[in-house]
């Protein structure tokens, strides 16, 4: 995980309530990784909404996908059944 500074000016300020605990948790994992909690927390929230607009912009997509395929395994399904049915008529009247 490689943390990079953007050279933006950060004008915006996020409160967030959070206890004791998780901070210190935070606090030692961001130490440990020798960036600040501005830092962490910043590129947690980065990932958390390219991840989302990447979703979101890919579900129309795979949404398609989707019935393509459940369309093309429905016509499969239906070309077996009317195969069987041809070997099963045949064999019938075999003697």
């Amino acid at each position: 995980m490689e943390f990079v500074a953007t050279k933006v000016v950060k004008e915006e300020v996020i409160r967030v309530r959070v206890d004791k605990d998780l901070k210190d948790r935070l606090k030692k994992m961001c130490k440990n990784k020798k960036v600040t909690m501005s830092e962490m927390i910043t590129f947690m929230i980065e990932n958390e909404v390219e991840s989302y607009e990447f979703k979101l912009k890919n579900s129309d997509d795979t949404e398609k996908r989707i019935v393509a395929t459940e369309k093309k395994l429905l016509k499969l399904k239906e070309k077996l059944n009317s195969n069987k049915k041809e070997i099963g008529m045949k064999s019938r009247w075999r003697f």
